[in-house]
């Protein structure tokens, strides 16, 4: 066989290869980066930042001159971010580490037992609050549709005497007098190691702020964590 022939069944052989194309690669949504979406196998969109789980890894929010970890070396709760008299907003999955010195004062005992959300047994009339906004409607789940769903919020205050009190209010200020709606404070006398939860059925359309303040004008370093769809 001569040289030309054998060139001539290469180039076609090559040719044969090049035509061939390579396997489609399925990609995987890129689950870190928010509303990331994969194709399901009924044609479907699955959104994978849908549903939280009690093992999402939390995002910790720094505030002031709080560390990442919860230490009773914190000495400033940082500036308001705002809106009115809040530090800044909460999500699913975060905790929040601050200190109630550098907030505000806008409740006293007066408003914890007129609102039922605590005798007024225990002095709040001294002390900074500090003041975090949850919006229902910013969560995964009530993104995806669900219009009730039970969320996990964990306190934990081993510095000091501070008393966690929930409220629903309006969107764009605190709550005050009649406004502020479903009222509740935790008992810390049933604290663990520093630490005790409350679960709320939050609906569709609420905004709830989490207050922290120190009983007696106490000032103090605390964590709160919150978890939806637990």
């Amino acid at each position: 066989m001569s040289t030309k022939i054998l060139g001539l069944a290469a180039c076609a052989l090559l040719a044969a290869a090049c035509a061939k194309k390579p396997a489609d690669v399925e990609r995987g949504p890129e689950i870190n980066k928010p509303g990331a979406t994969a194709t399901g196998p009924e044609g479907g969109t699955d959104t994978t930042t849908t549903t939280p789980t009690t093992t999402t890894q939390a995002k910790v929010k720094q505030q002031g001159t709080a560390p990442s970890r919860l230490t009773c070396s914190t000495k400033d709760g940082g500036p308001l971010a705002g809106p009115d008299c809040v530090t800044a907003d909460i999500h699913c999955g975060e905790t929040v580490v601050g200190h109630t010195k550098g907030g505000v004062k806008l409740y006293d005992t007066d408003f914890y037992e007129s609102r039922t959300c605590w005798p007024a047994l225990r002095n709040h009339d001294g002390g900074d609050e500090r003041i975090y906004r949850f919006i229902v409607d910013e969560s995964p789940r009530a993104r995806a549709g669900e219009n009730r769903q039970r969320v996990t919020v964990t306190f934990t205050s081993p510095c000091a005497d501070l008393t966690f009190t929930k409220m629903v209010g309006p969107l764009d200020h605190c709550p005050v007098g009649s406004e502020a709606r479903l009222c509740d404070s935790l008992n810390p006398n049933t604290r663990k190691n520093g630490s005790n939860a409350m679960n709320i059925t939050a609906d569709a359309g609420e905004v709830y702020y989490f207050m922290v303040e120190g009983r007696d004008a106490e000032e103090g370093a605390f964590s709160i964590h919150l978890e939806c769809g637990t």
